[in-house]
């Protein structure tokens, strides 16, 4: 998803250099917890406000098209 995409690269090194300076030295758990973390966070924006956003740009949208009278049958 984009907010994958847009969280993996920053929050995910950081994450992963945060973890390294406060002593834990394994790559495995390192990439696992920041994975983790990335794809909760992701989780939490798509659904939390990506969706919620694009149904009410989408409503806004075709409520403008109905008031234009754009898309519509003739009689």
């Amino acid at each position: 998803s984009y907010p994958l995409y847009l969280l993996h690269q920053n929050i995910g090194k950081a994450l992963i250099r945060r973890l390294y300076m406060i002593g834990s030295n394994s790559w495995l758990i390192n990439v696992t917890i920041a994975a983790a973390a990335v794809i909760l966070l992701a989780a939490a924006l798509s659904f939390l406000v990506e969706q919620p956003a694009m149904h009410w740009i989408r409503a806004r949208w075709k409520a403008r098209m109905r008031e234009r009278g754009v898309g519509a049958r003739p009689s």
